[in-house]
């Protein structure tokens, strides 16, 4: 576990709370100090950390998405580039994250539980991030990540595809007609060392919102990540934190027992 992790932990295990990883391994009770005000008196946290089962970025290319127009596809990248540019007069990326989760955390979703935290945990990459704004929506369609191979997998056009020929079209490029309107996280970076972990906090208006994002036949929820304001940040993808043993993408939902 890095430094920074075992920080993240110490400080949940602080306010009481009980850390679920992966499929679900509750941690033991810990004393409980000053408890957030998310959490009301008799609340007991516990905190589902589950990390991505798919992720890519999508990079505007083309001026037009008539049909499937870049074969650019990048779903097995190492990286993902959030606020990268083809050309100057094109919108920036955005990084898409989707999360499986388990039948426990799915139940309370579809039972229409919400969480009373979320937070969304990135890496960056070799490169130092300068200043930069990130905001972090849910997406309400399913998608596919797909491979580096042509036209195989999500792209700033499309949210399925598999051949030139073969493919469905987000609503609107960029998936923003996808997206859920209101913000879910954010987060405000002065700058920060390569490799160096980050997490999206939750906006608490939100949090209702997300049981009627989870995709009950992925049993999973997707997030987008936008660059609001400053510099591209390049994070590591599940596929780069697992060929350096590293830390993927991680989404954390605390709910109270």
């Amino acid at each position: 576990m890095t430094s920074a992790a075992s920080l993240a932990l110490a400080s949940l295990l602080t306010a009481g709370c009980h850390v679920v990883f992966g499929a679900d391994a509750p941690s033991a009770d810990a004393p409980t100090s000053a408890v957030d005000s998310a959490f009301p008196d008799g609340c007991q946290p516990t905190t589902f950390e589950v990390p991505a089962s798919a992720d890519t970025f999508l990079l505007a290319e083309a001026s037009s998405c008539m049909g499937n127009p870049s074969p650019a596809r990048y779903g097995a990248f190492s990286n993902i580039n959030i606020g990268m540019v083809a050309m100057q007069s094109l919108p920036p990326s955005r990084g898409l994250f989707r999360f499986t989760l388990s039948d426990d955390l799915g139940a309370r979703l579809r039972n229409g539980v919400a969480p009373r935290a979320a937070r969304l945990t990135l890496r960056t990459q070799d490169e130092p991030v300068a200043a930069a704004n990130l905001h972090a929506y849910l997406i309400r369609s399913d998608w596919t990540e797909g491979s580096n191979s042509a036209y195989d997998g999500a792209s700033w056009c499309v949210r399925q595809s598999t051949t030139m020929s073969m493919y469905t079209d987000w609503e609107e490029p960029g998936a923003d007609g996808d997206r859920d309107p209101s913000l879910l996280a954010s987060v405000s970076l002065a700058s920060l060392p390569s490799r160096s972990e980050f997490s999206l906090e939750d906006s608490p208006s939100a949090l209702q919102r997300i049981p009627d994002a989870y995709n009950v036949a992925d049993r999973a929820l997707s997030l987008i990540v936008i660059l609001d304001t400053g510099s591209p940040v390049s994070v590591l993808s599940r596929e780069g934190a697992a060929a350096e043993g590293g830390t993927p993408p991680t989404l954390s939902l605390t709910f109270c027992e």
